[in-house]
């Protein structure tokens, strides 16, 4: 009935985007048609937000201060990466990660993670190894960070756009 635009981005984020990201550490989409079909999700929504402007999808998300649901899924890996390394849950790193020794003098930070190889896509895009580029991306401070809030807070203000892989012409 409303078509003021903060109340329906507070129900859309209060009421949708948890179904939609429900999950997304033990399972998040590595097809583009499947990650194009998630983020048409939030795509839609917007649109009809702001029907009859002109906007792209990206210019959107601006307008709303959101990002899209395949960065969201990223940082929430992420998120997740840092709460294992450091044993802020009970899992124990070594059955996810393979940390790469620490070097001093050489480029990136002392928990440079390895990619697992296995010998099919669905195993090799799963939780250990779909975001560990990303990770051996972040920069000292962001991975170093004292506690978890640090490390979330920091990792609000990286952009991670580069990697992102299911972009379409919209954008």
């Amino acid at each position: 009935m409303s078509r003021d635009t903060n109340l329906l981005k507070r129900a859309f984020v209060t009421y949708v985007r948890p179904i939609v990201e429900y999950n997304t550490c033990v399972w998040s989409p590595y097809l583009l048609k499947d990650i194009q079909k998630l983020e048409n999700v939030q795509r839609y929504f917007t649109r009809r937000l702001f029907c009859g402007c002109s906007y792209t999808y990206k210019e959107r998300l601006f307008l709303l201060g959101l990002e899209t649901l395949e960065i969201r899924r990223l940082k929430c890996d992420l998120k997740m990466y840092f709460k294992i390394i450091n044993n802020l849950v009970k899992i124990d790193s070594s059955k996810f990660f393979l940390i790469g020794p620490v070097t001093k003098g050489t480029r990136g930070h002392g928990y440079r993670l390895q990619k697992r190889m296995f010998h099919n896509n669905q195993l090799f895009n799963t939780f250990t190894n779909r975001a560990v580029d990303c990770w051996n991306a972040l920069p000292d401070q962001i991975v170093y960070a004292e506690s978890y809030a640090v490390f979330s807070g920091c990792l609000k203000k990286l952009n991670l756009a580069e990697f992102q892989r299911g972009m379409s012409s919209e954008m």
